[in-house]
């Protein structure tokens, strides 16, 4: 950790990585989506310190490393979306699980997919260069 005035400056794994997208989930773990680096949960650690875990394609379900949204909903699902479709992806522990949807897979109507959201009844809203998508699982 650097600090700087009120600013406190994190470092993940030692890594530089370019930083897309953050989301904090019911337990106050911070996740990070970043370019190439796939995705990083940050959590406090009970020594008072910070503890980081990182999925990538190299050790979890991940289909791909980069990442530019993140949502997640009261299911402890994590939505993320990147240049190839939408994932969904649960925290189970060291290499998580998800599910892939793409226009190759399902009936998403554009893998461009730049924005997401999720309602209180749990639908994920998307949209894509062509146009809006409601997913409900």
């Amino acid at each position: 950790m650097i600090q700087h005035g009120l600013f406190t400056r994190l470092q993940i794994q030692a890594s530089e990585l370019e930083v897309q997208c953050i989301a904090t989930d019911s337990n106050n773990a911070k996740w990070i989506g970043t370019t190439n680096g796939g995705m990083a949960k940050l959590e406090d650690s009970v020594s008072g310190g910070v503890k980081w875990t990182i999925y990538n394609t190299g050790n979890s379900a991940m289909p791909t490393n980069s990442l530019r949204k993140l949502a997640i909903d009261n299911r402890a699902e994590m939505d993320r979306l990147n240049s190839y479709g939408l994932i969904c992806f649960v925290d189970t522990g060291a290499r998580g699980s998800g599910q892939y949807w793409s226009t190759s897979n399902s009936g998403i109507p554009a893998d461009q997919i730049w924005a997401l959201t999720i309602d209180s009844s749990g639908a994920k809203w998307f949209g894509t260069k062509a146009g809006i998508t409601k997913l409900k699982v």
